[in-house]
């Protein structure tokens, strides 16, 4: 029986001393399988300072973005692996941007024309 609540997840394995940077919307679960993996916040602002938030996963922890942004994935041990699920709804909204995105910044294409 499948125990993650949601439709779409990816699986990252990181060796270690690896890092990875990837973008996650609001309500996105970070589950650790195996090995110790530290997340690393963007920086967000507590009234006039800059604040990064630091959380250590072990093999079997969990932890849910509160907020949609930038983080860091850490591993350190030998091979690390976290199943990253995104809700749904928010993961359909990603793939159409990333298509709008990708079409923003194909180039013309080069046409000959004749002399």
């Amino acid at each position: 029986m499948d125990t993650i609540p949601h439709d779409l997840r990816d699986t990252l394995h990181l060796a270690a001393g690896a890092e990875r940077l990837l973008w996650l919307p609001a309500g996105t679960e970070l589950y650790a399988c195996r090995g110790r993996l530290s997340i690393r916040s963007g920086p967000r602002a507590l009234g006039e300072i800059a604040c990064r938030s630091t959380r250590l996963l072990h093999g079997g922890q969990c932890h849910a973005v509160e907020g949609a942004g930038w983080v860091v994935l850490a591993a350190h041990d030998a091979l690390a692996e976290l199943i990253c699920v995104v809700p749904a709804a928010r993961r359909a909204w990603i793939d159409t941007l990333a298509r709008c995105i990708a079409r923003s910044l194909r180039l013309p294409s080069a046409r000959r024309h004749p002399a």
